[in-house]
């Protein structure tokens, strides 16, 4: 299994095997052009046919949603032997949604029955997590992310707190018993709407993830790097450390590895997609200009034995 060293905003050095994050892996919706659960228990998602998909990022789908469609697991959740929850996702939240003179929450992802939801809180922009079965007792973020831009999200509770990850770093702590509901026979998934197609969602979610356990920060912070792909696998059984640095930067960045890079390529996306600069790499250093506005911009870089490597860097 190879290993991939990535610097991350101010975190240089984490090191991370890409299986970690499929263990306690519980649903896992990459939303790529359908609702199938990569999971191990395989419990798809049905899609109102009036949801629709869009690209995301490079080959990446996501799930479009305009207030009045969901979709929800076809068969029962079972959360009921959980000591601790962690839920990830991406979103792009576009529309607070009115009801005269009332703008409800927005689910992204309601766990109905099971005892947990994430979304924004109603008439706000803000962020909305809770593990205890009812939103009242959740955590809601400071900051309002009703802004039109992707954002990644990570609500965990162990039991007993709740944390709120926001774009790979923590924001909130939050005390909260959790919660593995109710009702056996009801308890599903729904994203984009409530089970009672309430709390209508306007925006995209992507890669769509439920663990039976506690994320590490070195696995939130590879997550919200990039929505891992599923279809990229190593054979090589190699090692690759690659260094990007400095991070946040002005405009240069410089990719340094521990092994020749002849051969390998790179592409530096932004936030929308878009090549900003591709090319080849030909030596251990190389430095490269990132061209554009200030913002997050992804560096993907895939190696001459097709390892591929995605960081996420600032430009401010």
């Amino acid at each position: 299994m190879k290993t991939i060293l990535l610097t991350l905003l101010s975190i240089i050095g984490i090191t991370l095997t890409a299986q970690n994050l499929q263990v306690g892996l519980v649903a896992h919706y990459p939303l790529d052009n359908n609702g199938n659960d990569l999971s191990t228990t395989s419990n798809h998602l049905i899609i109102d046919s009036n949801a629709t998909f869009s690209p995301f990022f490079g080959n990446n789908m996501a799930l479009e949603f305009n207030g009045t469609d969901r979709a929800d697991q076809t068969t029962i959740f079972n959360n009921s032997n959980f000591t601790s929850t962690a839920v990830a996702l991406w979103f792009r939240a576009d529309s607070l949604v009115p009801i005269g003179f009332l703008t409800p929450d927005q689910i992204f992802i309601q766990g109905a029955y099971a005892g947990f939801g994430l979304g924004i809180k109603n008439g706000t922009g803000n962020l909305l997590a809770f593990f205890s079965y009812s939103s009242a007792n959740g955590v809601v973020s400071d900051s309002n992310y009703f802004d039109g831009n992707w954002h990644h999200i990570v609500a965990q509770n162990n039991g007993v707190t709740t944390k709120l990850y926001i774009d790979g770093q923590l924001m909130k702590t939050h005390t909260e018993t959790l919660s593995t509901g109710n009702s056996p026979l009801l308890k599903k998934i729904y994203l984009g709407a409530s089970n009672l197609n309430t709390r209508s969602f306007i925006g995209g979610l992507n890669d769509v993830r439920v663990y039976n356990r506690i994320l590490t920060q070195a696995e939130i912070s590879i997550l919200s790097t990039f929505p891992i792909s599923t279809s990229i696998t190593n054979t090589k059984n190699k090692e690759v450390e690659i260094s990007i640095y400095p991070n946040p930067t002005k405009e240069n960045i410089s990719i340094v590895s521990n092994k020749s890079l002849l051969g390998s390529t790179f592409v530096i996306r932004n936030m929308l997609g878009q090549n900003v600069a591709e090319g080849f790499l030909q030596t251990e250093k190389q430095d490269i200009s990132i061209s554009g506005e200030k913002g997050i911009y992804f560096v993907e870089i895939i190696t001459a034995d097709n390892e591929k490597i995605v960081s996420k860097v600032i430009k401010n």
